[in-house]
């Protein structure tokens, strides 16, 4: 390509070609970057949206295996039937319906989910 660059009988790159070399892998990382951080936020709020609502159905089973109990689902409850991960952070609501629980995956710029009444839960991003 830049044989001009080059003296007679030698063999491999230029320094100009490594440099464009690099220069293009540098810009490909630059374009993809905010990209693939686009995708992975999006990606931990699907995954403290996931389990929000299985939060909700497990606590609308244990309320409905136990009419008695008026007071809220807690966490410890239903141990059982549901298994929280550790990066999405759970803060029930305190009432019997779990309307106003939140949900949030501990990262950087994630969105915060509520439970409204009826199960569904906002905001409604994706």
């Amino acid at each position: 390509m830049l044989n001009l660059f080059r003296k007679k009988g030698q063999k491999g790159f230029t320094l100009v070609e490594v440099m464009i070399i690099i220069m293009v892998i540098i810009l490909g990382v630059i374009l993809i970057m905010p990209r693939y951080l686009f995708l992975r936020t999006r990606v931990y709020d699907r995954q403290a949206k996931a389990e929000l609502k299985s939060y909700y159905t497990a606590c609308q089973a244990y309320l409905a295996a136990n009419p008695t109990l008026q007071n809220a689902c807690t966490l410890a409850q239903i141990s059982g039937k549901f298994v929280k991960s550790p990066q999405v952070n759970i803060v029930p609501a305190g009432d019997s319906t779990c309307r106003g629980t939140t949900s949030q995956y501990s990262a950087p710029n994630t969105q915060l989910f509520t439970i409204q009444r009826g199960g569904d839960i906002t905001p409604e991003r994706y």
